[in-house]
């Protein structure tokens, strides 16, 4: 996927033997587990319906080649990937209709009980508000965009999805500088090597692909980074 360059940041005042980050923009990605329950939610009831979701943000670097200012020295330099990763989807209490879904006394419940149990790195996690439009489109109503602008936290991911499994993505930065980040990518990250489909898999594959009666293929996987 291709990610855009949005600024690039020194550590400290500009100046030579320093390292610079170049900072890709962040996007999200979802686990498997937490897909298929969005989807399950949306094709399983007849009406809107909305829930919070729980989002880890990941960042990798991954060291590029150096430059050189001027004859004095080189520079280090790095990428830093930022990845939202999605890895829970779940409801709470809601007030649904066939074109209208209310989550706000869910939230503040939900809120109140991890503030009262202390559990603050439960809340840091709570940066995603998904809401399915049924069998309609995935274009953000006025409601949407209301219910999105009054969020109270650094950033949230807003998703809007049918039972066509059509799905639309946006963030939304709630920091002295108000930005809205639209029609993201919405892939799934998928951890084959803790699949629990990849034994049947991998049977079959001995079973009916041969090659000299002799099965040789190692397969791949993808592990999480």
């Amino acid at each position: 996927m291709d990610i855009k360059i949005e600024k690039i940041i020194f550590t400290e005042k500009p100046r030579i033997s320093e390292r610079i980050k170049v900072i890709k923009t962040p996007f999200p990605v979802i686990l498997p587990e937490a897909y298929q329950k969005l989807v399950h939610f949306i094709k399983m009831y007849p009406h809107e319906i909305s829930g919070p979701g729980k989002v880890k943000l990941l960042e990798w670097e991954i060291p590029k080649m150096g430059i050189t200012f001027g004859s004095k020295g080189q520079e280090e330099v790095f990428d830093v990937y930022s990845v939202l990763l999605i890895y829970d989807i779940f409801t709470v209490k809601t007030f649904n209709l066939p074109s209208h879904t209310d989550a706000q006394k869910g939230f503040t419940e939900l809120y109140q009980k991890l503030i009262a149990e202390g559990k603050k790195d439960e809340i840091d996690d709570l940066r995603l508000w998904w809401h399915s439009h049924v069998d309609g489109s995935t274009k953000w109503s006025g409601e949407d965009d209301d219910t999105i602008f009054n969020f109270d936290c650094d950033y949230m991911i807003s998703i809007v999805g049918n039972t066509r499994q059509e799905f639309r993505v946006r963030i939304d930065n709630y920091s002295s500088l108000r930005i809205s980040i639209d029609d993201l990518p919405f892939p799934v990250f998928c951890t084959l090597e803790d699949d629990p489909m990849r034994k049947e898999v991998e049977e079959q594959i001995k079973k009916f692909a041969k090659r000299d009666n002799v099965f040789t293929r190692t397969i791949g996987k993808i592990t999480k980074p």
